[in-house]
């Protein structure tokens, strides 16, 4: 191969590579049963956010620094 013909081989060889999957490759999902040992359980008791204090409506004005916050 010449120098051209080789430049201008490698210039189609990029426009036509392949960018993306193609669809034949697409992860599908896949309706089944779990078993109970795989399941994932929630119990939650109570009101979680009855602990939570509340937010002040007027917060301190926003003061940027190099930090995210003051304790380090």
């Amino acid at each position: 191969m010449t120098a051209a013909s080789e430049a201008r081989h490698l210039t189609l060889h990029s426009q036509v590579k392949k960018k993306y999957k193609p669809i034949a490759m697409k992860t599908k999902l896949v309706t089944s049963h779990i078993s109970k040992d795989f399941q994932i359980e929630q119990h939650i008791i109570g009101d979680p956010l009855a602990k939570m204090p509340p937010l002040d409506p007027n917060p301190l004005p926003f003061i940027p620094t190099q930090q995210f916050t003051s304790n380090y």
